[in-house]
């Protein structure tokens, strides 16, 4: 089976300028030779599954939602600000085999 268009386009992207500012941050340039570090370490471990994140503005979530895309798997996206007792309650009908998220969520959960 083929490679999808997105997971195609995913790799190239990555290594299209390493050196280059991918994301800023906190003040803080990040480079996409670190991003993609963090991509395929994510593809890697999620390895196509359908991956519940408890999405935020930070650089380590576009880096996951990345990686599981380049994995070929599915992002089941799950809004943390709505509350914990939503956020529970939508993990644990959603049966996911895995959920990423900040330490602090998923800590709280």
């Amino acid at each position: 089976m083929s490679r999808h268009p997105l997971v195609q386009r995913i790799s190239d992207v990555l290594d299209l300028s390493p050196d280059s500012h991918a994301i800023e941050y906190g003040g803080q340039w990040i480079c996409w030779a670190q991003v993609a570090t963090s991509v395929r370490r994510i593809a890697a471990v999620t390895s196509g599954a359908e991956v519940g994140m408890l999405l935020r503005n930070r650089p380590g979530h576009v880096a996951a939602f990345l990686g599981v895309l380049l994995s070929g798997g599915t992002v089941v996206v799950i809004n943390p600000s709505r509350g914990d007792e939503r956020t529970k309650s939508d993990i644990v009908g959603l049966r996911l085999p895995v959920i990423v998220g900040e330490p602090g969520d998923l800590t709280t959960l």
